[in-house]
């Protein structure tokens, strides 16, 4: 699928990619409960990310997974899952 892509079209995404603003979208979540995990070592969404999400949705519960990088849901399944059980019962 990626090798039928032109070169072009990768170049736009790509500038898309780094100059879109995602954080206005975010408000379309204000008064739904949210959780926002990070992993403190992740350097393609770090936790200046995490903090801005934040402060756009001040009411989320967050957590940061010490010592995981972007794939922290693989990397520490079961602090992820806790965090998940524990927002879902708080939120049921």
């Amino acid at each position: 699928m990626n090798s039928g892509t032109t070169v072009e079209t990768l170049t736009k995404y790509l500038q898309t990619l780094y100059t879109h603003n995602r954080f206005p979208a975010l408000s379309a979540l204000r008064g739904v409960p949210v959780l926002v995990i990070v992993g403190t070592k992740d350097y393609l969404t770090p936790v200046t990310h995490f903090e801005e999400i934040l402060r756009h949705l001040p009411e989320a519960d967050s957590v940061k997974i010490d010592n995981s990088g972007h794939v922290v849901m693989l990397e520490k399944a079961d602090e992820v899952n806790a965090a998940l059980l524990s927002f879902l019962e708080k939120v049921s």
